[in-house]
């Protein structure tokens, strides 16, 4: 299972220190970012857009999840991540409506080319229903292009993604093929101070699987051990016929290659609350033995 952060950072300093530390604290595997502060794009080495307004940009933090391939366009990123693509866009409020069409129909048709993608970013279409003050043009070029490629649009519509002042809207969409749309789960706004007007949109994908060849903790999993693990899995799942059992029979096989994946010449971890504890009134008892 694969967490997701999308959100817009105004090109703030001080809003990306914050997505960071939220996604660091809360465990995120990758930031979703629209309007990217282009210096901090460039230094830190994301993920971003081809334009040299950088407006897109996807950040890896966990670095537990392999990125398979990615594609650079003008106002846009596509990402594969194993089992789902990633498309992360942005287009200006203050675009006309022959490019935002372009834009739209340009991320939909990419979109098509995978079986099983989302579709996040700052879209900025204004719809009454989602709490803008009118509904503005574009509605029909973005609902008439989802339509068209059939895709779901993930928000419930509860809670606004942007707070400026008195108003507040959804701007920031995030839209799943079919196949996709039944492993996304989660979708939801955090309540997080986030030091931009734009809030945090979390989902999680929850098909998504770690890489092959992993790391337990510190410890490197040989290839001799995972060919023992899949072979293992192999011959219990035969005999499988409920979920219960084969989540019981995967987390087994896991739990046996852990104990074979042994750190040599490393110290025992055996620190606990009470050596804690001991050690902050050593200073304390030996200036008592001292004086005694």
């Amino acid at each position: 299972m694969a967490r997701f952060h999308q959100f817009n950072a105004n090109r703030s300093r001080f809003a990306h220190d914050a997505a960071w530390e939220l996604a660091m604290r809360s465990q995120a595997d990758f930031i979703l970012l629209s309007e990217s502060n282009k210096k901090l794009a460039e230094e830190k080495g994301w993920i971003r857009n081809a334009d040299v307004d950088i407006n897109d940009a996807l950040v890896e933090v966990s670095r537990v999840f392999p990125i398979v391939s990615v594609a650079l366009r003008r106002d846009f990123v596509v990402v594969e991540i194993r089992e789902v693509t990633l498309t992360v866009g942005y287009v200006s409020q203050n675009s006309g409506l022959e490019k935002y069409e372009g834009f739209i129909y340009e991320v939909v048709a990419e979109a098509g080319r995978w079986p099983s993608v989302i579709i996040a970013g700052d879209f900025n279409v204004k719809i009454e229903s989602w709490g803008a003050v009118v509904t503005d043009r574009r509605v029909q070029i973005l609902v008439e292009a989802a339509i068209g490629a059939g895709l779901y649009s993930l928000g419930d519509g509860l809670c606004p993604t942007l707070e400026r002042g008195e108003s507040a809207s959804f701007i920031d969409v995030t839209f799943a093929s079919k196949r996709a749309c039944q492993r996304v789960g989660d979708w939801c706004i955090l309540d997080e101070e986030t030091l931009s007007y734009h809030n945090v949109v979390l989902f999680v994908y929850k098909a998504l699987g770690s890489v092959a060849s992993f790391t337990l903790g510190l410890r490197k999993v040989s290839e001799r051990a995972m060919r023992v693990f899949r072979r293992t899995i192999t011959d219990r799942l035969r005999h499988a016929l409920m979920p219960d059992e084969v989540i019981s029979i995967v987390q087994e096989a896991l739990d046996e290659l852990r104990m074979k994946c042994v750190v040599r010449n490393r110290s025992a971890y055996w620190w606990y609350e009470e050596v804690g504890e001991l050690e902050e009134s050593a200073p304390e008892q030996e200036g008592s033995c001292r004086e005694y």
